[in-house]
């Protein structure tokens, strides 16, 4: 027995919010103090703020340690000296009750009178104040929240897969001390899908593509869900679990190649929020700002030892060069440049790779054939231009579509892909 005088104080007292404290500890009930005052026939032990930060050195821990919204709670529900009347709290002394957070933006520690319900703040952590612990550990306030994902890409800064491939995601909420926080409400959404010259994009130019734009997320932890998130008015609405995150997939199986923003907000403060861009590659485009879609279409592949250079986007054309076509050939989304074999006044092999010799000959393009597929090059509507001769001043091309070889190209008129070779 620690008290001095027999009394019937109650263990514990609870605020209007739901919030249970233990009745202030007697000096004697506490292994060390940084000093003490007398109420009522008791001795009352007082903490130093930096006390109250470091493990077992006060009545509780941090996590046991009420919130400054807490203890101004109490007091709302008994103003003035009714805590000291109803549950026999010392508060009569006029001392300070510290709370656990700091005040926002200053970052001064806080503390209240439950006599007069004034509130203090101090800088400093050599301040001392008595203490009054809860029964269950608070929640901690989140600080911060983040959208992350293991398939960062630093140079594009942001997520990218592979079209057909699950994005994997994840969602952490954050303390002020950078804990994590479970049991948050959050939610996610999406803004609209665009393409890599910044159009936005919801369907292709064929039905086939109908939702281009659609993602799928699936929620695997804390508890497993799939959304379908067609639109930008589709939100999903989470929770993070016990270690304060929740992990997903994400896909975009139709995808031309596009990148979208996505957007995670506390529920309860959606100042709290963060942004991250998910791109889902095309092998049809390739990777350079020239497309106009997201791709990682293979710059270069190997033929008969050989290192052979993909075609050109029209976009790639030098400034100031004639093309063959205005536009260029459209397929799978991109505008292609065509070139002649031989043409003084036109874009033609010479101009793309430096002089004829650098293209191909007919057998490596009959080669070729059996890759180009799995390359996502272009093929549609004009065969692959080479170095090789045929009668009469032609040359030969081969359609990579179906492995058919023409000779009889014409050097200055007959259109074709240019390739070079290293």
């Amino acid at each position: 027995v620690k008290a001095k005088y027999w009394g019937h104080m109650p263990e514990t007292a609870t605020n209007s919010a739901g919030v249970e404290f233990r009745r202030p500890l007697l000096a004697a009930e506490m292994t060390s103090n940084s000093g003490t005052y007398s109420y009522n026939n008791e001795t009352w032990p007082l903490v130093t703020i930096a006390n109250t930060q470091k493990a077992g050195a006060t009545g509780c821990d941090a996590q046991y340690q009420p919130l400054l919204n807490d203890l101004q709670t109490l007091y709302g529900d008994n103003p003035n000296s009714a805590i000291g009347t109803a549950f026999g709290w010392p508060v009569g002394a006029g001392k300070s009750w510290l709370a656990v957070d700091q005040e926002t933006g200053t970052g001064y520690y806080q503390y209240l009178r439950l006599d007069t319900g004034a509130k203090g703040r101090s800088s400093s952590t050599s301040v001392t104040g008595a203490q009054v612990c809860l029964v269950e550990p608070h929640t901690s306030t989140p600080a911060s929240i983040t959208l992350t994902s293991t398939a960062m890409d630093s140079a594009k800064n942001a997520a990218v897969v592979e079209k057909g491939s699950a994005m994997p995601l994840t969602v952490t909420v954050k303390d002020s001390s950078g804990n994590p926080v479970a049991n948050v409400g959050f939610t996610l959404s999406r803004g609209d899908s665009k393409n890599r010259a910044g159009t936005v994009v919801t369907d292709g130019d064929v039905a086939a593509d109908a939702g281009a734009d659609d993602l799928m997320l699936k929620a695997l932890t804390p508890a497993s869900a799939s959304q379908s998130m067609t639109t930008t008015g589709i939100v999903f609405t989470g929770t993070t679990g016990s270690d304060g995150t929740a992990t997903f997939t994400l896909n975009q199986d139709k995808s031309l190649g596009l990148k979208t923003p996505l957007t995670v907000k506390l529920t309860d403060n959606t100042t709290l929020h963060a942004s991250l861009d998910v791109i889902f590659m095309v092998l049809t485009s390739p990777d350079t700002d020239k497309a106009l879609f997201w791709g990682n279409m293979a710059d270069t592949t190997s033929v008969n030892g050989k290192t052979l250079h993909r075609p050109w986007l029209q976009a790639e054309l030098l400034s100031g060069v004639t093309p063959v076509f205005t536009n260029g050939v459209h397929t799978n989304n991109e505008y292609w440049a065509m070139a002649h074999t031989v043409d003084n006044t036109k874009w033609d092999i010479a101009k793309q790779c430096g002089s004829l010799s650098k293209a191909p000959d007919n057998n490596d393009l009959l080669t070729l054939y059996h890759s180009i597929s799995s390359l996502g090059w272009p093929t549609q509507g004009y065969p692959y231009l080479s170095k090789s001769t045929s009668s009469g001043g032609m040359y030969c091309g081969v359609d990579e579509n179906t492995r058919s070889q023409n000779c009889a190209i014409k050097p200055a008129s007959s259109a074709g892909y240019a390739t070079c070779v290293d």
